[in-house]
């Protein structure tokens, strides 16, 4: 008779995005300096208006005037992203050149990681969603509100020499998570939230597999099943976030002594 054996790991892991980071803390705080709000800032003079009370990225569309929210980009404008998914902050991103509807930005935090980047989206939808170019067509839609138009005094103006650098927060590292399944005897699987993503047969090593792109935010199951046909079984199974293992179980040794766990 074939028996399965299975052990469910059930954790909480919640991936890097805009609005939420690392255990679902809020990382687009417009009080840290690597926030995407601050960086803006940073791109434009001592005096301009918009270095006062903005808050969360989404406010600058409404606290802007009439006449000087635009539909349509214009280099040295702000382009103000609505709240999506988790992030509830919205983003802004600071117009360097527009091609078409491609619109080219220095914008900072984007990926929860308090770093500035240069590149570049692709509005569609009239304008009302933009994707990351180099994500490339199927990737994600992000919603926008609009661009905001400076003044001739809220421009960029030339930078001046600084006497010291000024310190930039730390990048926060990406989470990744693998298994992995080895001394198995006879078939060891892995599933995560209900998909197989590897197999493997008898004195076999999966080595670790990388399961991030399977996990979303939230729960996410995790389950090891081991499949006997007959006499003894082993098995050992492991989970890990980058190269901290956070979780393994192990029972017998393969082609020398079995599991004395009962199979269901």
């Amino acid at each position: 008779m074939k028996h399965i054996f299975s052990v469910v790991v059930l954790f909480c892991v919640v991936l890097f995005g805009s609005g939420i980071g690392e255990a679902g803390k809020k990382c687009d705080d417009p009080r840290n300096p690597g926030s995407c709000v601050n960086y803006v800032k940073s791109k434009l003079p001592p005096g301009s208006k918009w270095h006062k009370g903005i808050g969360e990225a989404k406010n600058w569309w409404s606290l802007a005037k009439r006449d000087e929210q635009s539909p349509t980009p214009q280099p040295n404008s702000i382009m103000v992203f609505n709240s999506w998914g988790n992030n509830t902050a919205g983003h802004v991103a600071y117009v360097t050149s527009v091609n078409g509807n491609e619109v080219t930005v220095d914008h900072s935090n984007f990926d929860c990681d308090y770093q500035a980047d240069h590149e570049v989206f692709v509005l569609e939808n009239n304008n009302k969603y933009a994707f990351r170019k180099s994500a490339g067509f199927k990737s994600k839609r992000y919603p926008v509100l609009g661009f905001v138009l400076l003044s001739a005094q809220s421009q960029p103006q030339p930078p001046m020499p600084s006497p010291s650098p000024v310190p930039q927060p730390q990048p926060q590292p990406k989470q990744s998570y693998y298994i992995r399944i080895t001394n198995i005897d006879d078939v060891g699987e892995c599933f995560v939230n209900g998909t197989k993503v590897v197999s493997v047969g008898y004195y076999g090593d999966t080595g670790w597999v990388d399961i991030t792109n399977k996990l979303h935010r939230g729960d996410n199951k995790i389950e090891f099943r081991v499949k006997n046909n007959k006499g003894g079984y082993t098995y050992h199974f492991a989970f890990k976030e980058n190269n901290n293992l956070k979780w393994e179980k192990r029972c017998g040794e393969v082609g020398r002594e079995g599991c004395k766990e009962r199979l269901r």
